[in-house]
């Protein structure tokens, strides 16, 4: 991380209601080595910096770990900070409706999701329908918002008690809050990032 990349760091930690969980993102992604990761809703771009900084952290130039990016807005702001980061060259961003993406990737599994998007409860659990299957074992998907929006949290509440299901939380009930599930469900040796041999034990 270059001098610039610092500074830009230290501002996000500033301010705002992701400040305190730039840190947590950062630690997400730099210490699981993550190769793909989704976002879905992007607003300013402060949690796309956080996850764009550690990839850049982990990397030795070489790295294949990538972000893509969905938004129903342009996001200019974002894209221009982004840009003047020096950081676009493992990014994607895309212009959708992550509720309705129409041109998804079919068999495409992520190593994190990170949601961001309306808060309501019907949109969470459509976010759930669709996108926690496609976290690959070992993988996290990540919500912000949680204590800001209970009706995001009602929806993750009964989410948490599906019979069956193998993931565990990790909840930090400040700023705004933000929850982390880890999926431990490795049924499927395709969406495990482990050797299959060892996912078969």
């Amino acid at each position: 991380m270059d001098s610039r990349q610092r500074d830009i760091l230290t501002a996000l930690q500033r301010g705002g209601d992701m400040a305190d969980h730039v840190e947590t993102l950062r630690f997400l992604v730099f210490y699981h080595a993550f190769g793909d990761i989704l976002e879905l809703g992007v607003r300013t771009g402060v949690s796309t910096l956080a996850i764009l900084l550690a990839l850049q952290e982990d990397s030795d130039g070489d790295s294949v770990c990538r972000l893509t990016s969905l938004d129903r807005e342009p996001c200019l702001a974002a894209r221009q900070a982004v840009e003047r980061a020096g950081l676009g060259g493992r990014w994607t961003f895309l212009q959708r409706d992550a509720l309705n993406w129409t041109d998804m990737p079919q068999n495409k599994f992520w190593d994190m999701i990170f949601v961001d998007l309306d808060h309501g409860r019907e949109e969470t659990e459509r976010v759930l329908e669709v996108y926690a299957p496609r976290v690959k074992c070992g993988g996290w998907m990540v919500f912000h918002d949680t204590i800001s929006h209970p009706e995001l949290w009602a929806a993750l509440e009964v989410w948490r008690g599906t019979e069956g299901l193998a993931w565990n939380m990790y909840h930090w009930r400040h700023c705004a809050g933000l929850a982390a599930f880890h999926n431990f469900d490795c049924r499927a040796p395709e969406r495990c990032w482990y050797e299959e041999a060892e996912v078969e034990k």
